[in-house]
């Protein structure tokens, strides 16, 4: 093939090569000048694409990161929250258990006698 384009150029008349020749080599710049410059701009917005939807889905992850930290801190202030409130009741439960236990001796035995031995209804120690 390079052999047979060898022979057309030189089979061709020296003026109208010289004539035409510079106008072709100048033309086909200009044709894959362009041409390599739409391949450059068709690879700049596919990578540009790429770009945002990376951006996009890191954003995304990131809001989740966000709200999960939010979450945590919310259910740890709300545990913290019920820890004071219920806190002293357990407290208080244990300490009337005590002293109940301890005060409230009379009142087990006397009930007793009115209810029997066997009553499944008897108060139960440390519930």
């Amino acid at each position: 093939m390079l052999q047979e384009i060898s022979n057309w150029i030189h089979s061709l008349e020296p003026d109208l090569v010289k004539a035409w020749g510079p106008i072709a080599i100048g033309v086909l710049t200009v044709l894959a000048s362009l041409v390599i410059g739409g391949l450059t701009v068709c690879v700049a917005l596919f990578t540009t694409r790429n770009q945002r939807l990376q951006n996009k889905y890191q954003n995304e992850a990131n809001i989740r990161q966000f709200n999960l930290a939010k979450s945590k801190e919310e259910r740890d202030e709300i545990i913290k929250k019920l820890n004071s409130f219920y806190g002293p009741f357990k407290e208080l439960r244990t300490q009337s258990k005590i002293l109940y236990s301890k005060f409230a001796l009379e009142l087990k035995s006397k009930y007793r006698e009115e209810t029997g031995p066997s009553s499944s209804n008897e108060p139960q120690e440390g519930v």
